[in-house]
């Protein structure tokens, strides 16, 4: 137990820096054997992986996703049913590839319709036997079905071990091209051929995908054409097989495009907006959502600028330029203070929206009110963050003056504490920068 939780903390080390875990879970005691040290019994491996889920989904990998994993389990371990269709419910171990590792006794005894051992591995012994034909069809079927499990082949994987006085290899990384020992890691390029995998220790190859017509004995064809060439392990994906998949090739759709006119008024800036009709589909004939398209730039615009200063971080100018139709662009220049690449971003959305004919009320209701942690509150001070500026300034612009509802000086101060571990001082701006008197880290725009 304490080394499964132990693997739990080294997991979310590794996810929240930007890396995918491989485990293998095939050296935990099966579902219902007995737990001496309680008289109780054990929940079985697949139990376990539900928890490694449930922090992986907790956790955003590097800050930009979620965090994958490869679960592999033995064909030889007393759990391997349950296992093989541990993910037909595709809420379920959303954060897992799974993969049976097979042997070369287990392939030769489906190619023979014999039966093979069932080992358990807390006592290496053998507890039953199962038919191998139909082991492999119960994998073939609900592989078909949502694409899980895959195969690795253990055997091979070890046979090509460049390393094997360091111990067996027993996973991969989460997609299966990297067979790895326990706590290696792997940097990967693209390669994806069968007939280059007999000729290195990698499994190389990735995803065999299928059309949606594609039929189990494909499937299965498949995976014993992998085992036939000495592949190291192979998975499959058969198109809308699940709700959702990354992607996908849908047919020519045309597309009218129609005109709303409407008039223009500085104050409350009018639109005209360039948007296209439901259309239907000629495969399906299902009703597709509209689309929106921004109206060109001109190559001259109106507008103003205004200044603003933002607590430590200086001052800044957001400047609101309209065309023939109403506003038609925001955008800021912090000089060198302020977060730019972020303020950029954030006006060329607002601005591409707006032209796309996106209610300019709504735009500002997004943006008005958000607070940045290092806008520090002064007397002098009228916004909160660059994106409330930006707010603001559409206020301005359209009605010639500012309303502010917050008592800057007696409301609410944001601060900025220090992240390093075990300090929790509060920054300073100094100089474009925050400082922490506390410890001495910095942080600068």
């Amino acid at each position: 137990m304490n080394d499964i939780f132990e693997a739990l903390k080294e997991t979310a080390l590794i996810q929240k820096s930007g890396g995918g875990v491989g485990y293998s879970f095939s050296n935990i005691r099966p579902r219902n054997d007995v737990v001496l040290s309680t008289k109780g019994v054990s929940s079985g491996p697949i139990s376990f992986m539900t928890v490694f889920n449930a922090a992986t989904d907790t956790i955003k990998q590097g800050g930009t996703r979620r965090g994958a994993n490869m679960g592999i389990l033995r064909v030889d371990h007393p759990d391997i049913l349950d296992f093989i269709i541990s993910k037909d419910n595709n809420e379920k171990l959303t954060n897992f590839n799974i993969s049976v590792g097979v042997t070369e006794t287990f392939m030769r005894a489906v190619e023979n319709d014999d039966e093979y051992e069932i080992i358990n591995p807390r006592t290496k012994e053998v507890v039953d036997r199962y038919r191998a034909k139909e082991v492999f069809a119960k994998i073939v079927q609900h592989a078909w079905k949502n694409g899980d499990p895959g195969i690795i082949f253990l055997d091979r994987l070890n046979k090509d071990n460049p390393t094997p006085n360091l111990g067996q290899i027993e996973s991969t990384n989460p997609c299966g091209e990297q067979p790895l020992l326990s706590y290696e890691a792997c940097n990967l390029a693209s390669i994806t051929q069968a007939v280059f995998q007999k000729f290195v220790d990698n499994a190389v190859s990735k995803t065999v995908n299928f059309p949606s017509s594609a039929t189990v004995q494909d499937v299965e064809n498949a995976y014993m054409l992998a085992y036939r060439l000495d592949c190291k392990g192979i998975t499959i994906f058969r198109d809308k097989s699940r709700g959702t998949q990354v992607l996908q090739v849908e047919g020519k759709k045309k597309a009218k495009e129609k005109k709303v006119k409407v008039g223009t008024d500085r104050k409350e800036t009018k639109k005209r907006v360039k948007s296209y009709p439901e259309e239907k589909s000629k495969e399906e004939g299902k009703v597709k959502e509209a689309k929106l398209k921004p109206r060109s730039r001109p190559e001259v615009t109106r507008g103003m600028t205004k200044k603003y200063k933002i607590g430590g971080c200086g001052k800044l100018y957001v400047t609101v330029n309209s065309d023939e139709n109403g506003i038609c662009e925001i955008f800021i220049n912090t000089g060198e203070e302020g977060c730019t690449a972020l303020t950029e971003a954030v006006g060329r959305l607002i601005s591409i929206a707006i032209r796309s004919g996106i209610d300019i009320e709504s735009v500002k209701k997004q943006v008005k009110g958000i607070r940045c942690i290092t806008c520090i509150a002064d007397a002098e001070t009228h916004v909160l963050s660059c994106p409330d500026a930006m707010g603001k300034a559409i206020d301005f612009y359209l009605n010639g003056s500012n309303k502010f509802d917050l008592d800057i000086t007696s409301g609410p101060r944001s601060i900025m504490i220090c992240p390093e571990d075990g300090c929790g001082g509060i920054m300073e701006p100094e100089g474009g920068c925050y400082v922490c008197r506390n410890c001495g880290y910095s942080k600068c725009s």
